[in-house]
């Protein structure tokens, strides 16, 4: 008689099969497990848990691919390399050479992200400065990296006022770009040229933008 598989086993399976399932279908699936018995099963599952949806959603680690953000979709739900969306926030503005806004963040996570921000700079997590045009800039909560994103981005603001970043598309377009051209500093109107041959066209003010955001040396 074969050995029935087990509950981890089990939910490999639907996972494989569906991609994405919520605690509710799993546990309709796994014909009404309690939900005691069904959060141990999922601590042996090497899963990854949506940060939107209040985390309702889960994945297989093996099978997400993350951009070079560290964020995957699938549909209309997200999920992180670096798992809640608190902990999202904190090493996406970290993590950027020039601090970031809310629309930035919102575009670039794909969701309402102003409470969660908002609590963030409560617990000192994050701090906050006011650009000239009024809009919040969130920065590393450790002084020194937050006064170099402070001043990056204020060089920027003076050169590309009212620019943000193009879509993912594009910026993934800007970087294997600059990537088969291999020079160690990169000349925006050359580039700006190379894109435009390929039927890709970039603002100059944007490509500083993107060369500035993603700290990359600028001729």
């Amino acid at each position: 008689m074969a050995k029935k598989p087990s509950y981890p086993t089990l939910i490999r399976q639907l996972l494989q099969s569906n991609t994405v399932l919520t605690l509710k279908q799993i546990r309709h699936e796994l014909l009404g497990r309690p939900r005691s018995s069904l959060f141990r099963d999922l601590q042996k599952v090497e899963i990854l848990t949506s940060y939107s949806h209040a985390g309702q959603y889960h994945a297989l680690q093996s099978a997400v691919t993350f951009n070079r953000d560290g964020l995957w979709f699938y549909n209309h739900i997200a999920f992180s390399r670096h798992g809640t969306l608190r902990n999202t926030l904190v090493e996406t503005i970290s993590n950027s050479p020039i601090g970031m806004t809310h629309k930035e963040l919102k575009t670039l996570l794909r969701i309402q992200v102003q409470n969660a921000l908002t609590h963030l700079i409560k617990t000192k997590e994050l701090q906050r400065r006011s650009s000239p045009g009024q809009t919040f800039v969130y920065l590393s909560n450790e002084d020194s990296q937050a006064l170099e994103q402070w001043q990056k981005r204020r060089a920027l603001d003076d050169k590309a006022t009212g620019v943000t970043l193009p879509s993912e598309s594009i910026i993934i377009d800007i970087l294997l770009e600059i990537i088969r051209g291999d020079e160690r500093i990169v000349d925006e109107s050359v580039l700006g040229s190379r894109l435009e041959k390929r039927g890709i066209a970039v603002p100059q003010k944007q490509l500083v933008y993107v060369l500035t955001y993603y700290d990359i040396k600028k001729n």
